[in-house]
């Protein structure tokens, strides 16, 4: 069943609505510390920029054989205009809307030697603008009739705003259709009747009165959120811990399954990707949880916000099953 659904992929359109970003990975050695202060010198060697945020998740959509059909917003800058040729040439659909007045979210990574020395960010965080928000919803409700599922992507950057949020999911549920919800703000309220929402253990944290130190923790912390937010599940993502899903009928425990943990950038969005996915080819929200779960630890395997393939995919879930 889980092999037929990944061939179902291929079938499928999905729609992604969130905040777009550049990744710049700055790679270079560490040879000396800075005589102005106490602090490594890294001297470049190479620079490399990818897909990032709700790009990066529409990216996954696409390496696992679907049709991404993207909205978000660049500034009018020239990473703008780079990180909106770079969707295009990725066979991304949609439209990263311009804005003047806002500056291009790009995360800067310096690396060395295999480290992440530090990470520099360049970013808006208002929310945009009524006018902008009207444009993204108009554009969104226009073709969520020709999609199979929508996902929501939302890195706080100003997108993912009650006003474009609440017209999309109300339009696309009433099309019995799956909304994902991969939430940095944790406003709950807003998330009403979506189909999953997916925090993950420091954003869960901010919506409850405790730290998620342990297993008990994480399954109230599921529960709560649940109730508070009235999804029809909750999928908290824990790293090495694994996850945690939950309806109102019941919860289970997926424990994690990643073979080697090299960089977990983007993990959440290759887990927002395959769930919706999964729920867009008819897997029940179980499979669908652990279909996600196998697809972050190839994902976490991986340097920088990363892809994971239909066939990495299937070749992951054959071998499992043979393990089995």
């Amino acid at each position: 069943m889980t092999e037929q659904a990944i061939r179902e992929f291929r079938h499928k359109r999905i729609l992604i609505v969130g905040d777009v970003m550049l990744d710049r990975y700055v790679t270079g050695t560490i040879e000396r510390i800075s005589p102005e202060a106490p602090v490594p010198v890294v001297t470049v060697t190479e620079q490399s920029d990818r897909l990032g945020g709700a790009a990066n998740v529409a990216a996954n959509v696409t390496a696992l054989g679907a049709k991404a059909v993207l909205y978000g917003v660049v500034g009018s800058d020239p990473e703008g205009r780079q990180l909106a040729a770079m969707v295009r040439d990725a066979g991304i659909g949609g439209k990263v809307a311009s804005d003047e007045y806002r500056r291009t979210t790009v995360k800067t990574r310096i690396v060395a030697h295999d480290r992440q020395v530090c990470r520099v960010d360049a970013e808006d965080r208002k929310p945009v603008t009524e006018g902008l928000a009207k444009r993204i919803v108009d554009n969104c409700l226009r073709g969520v009739d020709a999609c199979d599922a929508v996902i929501i992507s939302d890195y706080a950057k100003g997108v993912a705003c009650g006003a474009v949020l609440a017209p999309i999911l109300k339009t696309a549920r009433s099309q019995g259709k799956p909304v994902c919800i991969d939430p940095k703000s944790m406003a709950l309220g807003e998330y009403r009747t979506a189909s999953c929402i997916t925090p993950n253990v420091v954003e869960a944290e901010s919506s409850v009165p405790y730290a998620i130190t342990d297993q008990r923790c994480a399954e109230r912390a599921a529960g709560e959120i649940l109730k508070a937010s009235g999804a029809e599940s909750v999928l908290l993502t824990r790293g090495e811990s694994g996850m945690e899903l939950y309806t109102a009928e019941i919860g289970w425990h997926i424990p994690a399954c990643a073979r080697e943990v090299y960089d977990v950038t983007g993990a959440g969005d290759t887990v927002i990707a395959v769930l919706t996915l999964g729920l867009s080819a008819g897997l029940p929200i179980l499979s669908a949880a652990q279909l996600a779960n196998l697809a972050a630890g190839i994902s976490v395997g991986k340097f920088g916000a990363a892809q994971v393939t239909a066939q990495e995919l299937t070749g992951l879930v054959i071998e499992k099953e043979a393990a089995a």
